[in-house]
Parts: C-alpha cells; sequence; structure tokens
C-alpha cells in the first residue's frame, strides 16, 4: 500500500488525465500521487526537479521519464504489462520520446489554471 510514489505536473492535462487513470487502475493502493507544485515535493532532490518529467520514488531511489513510466507499470501489472514490448527501444530514444512530448504537453493538451487535486478512488 502507497510504496511508490509519483510526483507529476499537476497544472498539466495530460499529466493529470493520465494520472486520473493510473488512480483507477491501482486497485491495490501501491501508489501515491503528489503534485509537483504541492510543498511535499521539496524532498525531491533539486537536480530532478531541473528535468521536465514525472518522478516516481521507490525503496530510497528516484526514477524519470521512461524509467518512471516502466516502474508504475510494474507496480500496476496486468495488462499493461504489454508495454513492455516498448523496452526492446533503448532507453536513450525513449527518454528523446518522453521530452518531445514533454516539451509541448501544454501546446498540444493545455495548461490547467489550477492545480489536480487527486482523490483516491473507493
Amino acid at each position: 500500500m502507497n510504496d511508490t510514489i509519483v510526483y507529476f505536473d499537476d497544472y498539466c492535462y495530460l499529466c493529470s488525465n493520465t494520472i486520473q487513470l493510473l488512480n483507477w487502475l491501482d486497485k491495490g493502493d501501491k501508489l501515491m500521487f503528489i503534485g509537483l507544485s504541492n510543498g511535499i515535493s521539496e524532498q525531491i532532490p533539486k537536480d530532478l526537479l531541473t528535468i521536465d518529467s514525472i518522478i516516481v520514488f521507490h525503496n530510497g531511489q528516484y526514477s524519470v521519464k521512461s524509467g518512471a513510466i516502466f516502474h508504475i507499470i510494474e507496480c500496476l501489472g496486468g495488462f499493461l504489462k504489454i508495454f513492455f514490448i516498448f523496452k526492446i527501444i533503448p532507453n536513450k530514444q525513449l527518454d528523446q520520446l518522453y521530452d518531445l512530448i514533454a516539451r509541448s504537453r501544454y501546446r498540444m493538451f493545455g495548461k490547467r489554471k489550477s492545480c489536480y487535486v487527486p482523490k483516491k478512488h473507493k
């Protein structure tokens, strides 16, 4: 239960909608979602905060970009494991694709006027 923390851009519609879906899929309460605008994110090392990425914290270690996504998939399991097929692509190329989407996410999906606060499903 909540052994993995997922920090996300809580002003980004793409990010917020993805977190809503992950929250719904997280039937075992394995993930805790925290917006990066929340004061709690001050615990994250400063060098990670300069990376435009989702950040996952698990067992004392941080993951970003594609590594963070694969960690979330591993936590949730089930049908999401089909996305492990993308592991055949080198991490550097996956991270470049991640960066491309991250750079254009506000332009493509919009930016919220207020931060999104995830509610745990019942």
